[in-house]
């Protein structure tokens, strides 16, 4: 498996920074959102965030692949994207009717993708195996 050291400290910036984009986007203060339009409003600026960061992330690791391997992280990833999809909305159906619904179901989407980029993290960054001493 190809290991992207090259790749690594640029994916780490460019993740790091935009963590910090979502209260800025949304013009609201995040941390005093107080009414359901506000939390809603910061729930979807912080999975927009994260799932850019995926979507940087996924295709840095993806450009220096070939054949086989590329082949199977594109396959993985579209396979991961129906499962975030489909698994946040049977968490939200839970809220249905309700005013929770909504956010319930970006906030999956976010805590998932967030996970996503850890696990992208693990297999493509990190040694499958402890260093020989």
């Amino acid at each position: 498996m190809l290991k992207m050291g090259v790749v690594r400290t640029g994916l780490l910036a460019l993740l790091i920074g935009s963590a910090f984009v979502p209260a800025a986007a949304t013009g609201a203060d995040c941390d005093k959102a107080a009414t359901q339009r506000e939390i809603e409003e910061c729930s979807r600026a912080e999975f927009e965030s994260a799932n850019h960061a995926l979507e940087t992330a996924y295709n840095g690791y993806l450009a220096p692949l070939t054949g086989r391997e590329r082949d199977l992280l594109g396959k993985a990833q579209e396979a991961w994207l129906r499962y975030r999809d489909v698994n946040c909305e049977a968490s939200a159906a839970i809220y249905a009717g309700g005013t929770l619904a909504g956010t319930e179901l970006v906030a999956c989407k976010e805590r998932l993708t967030q996970e996503r980029l850890v696990e992208l993290k693990r297999i493509y960054e990190e040694p499958p195996f402890p260093a020989s001493q």
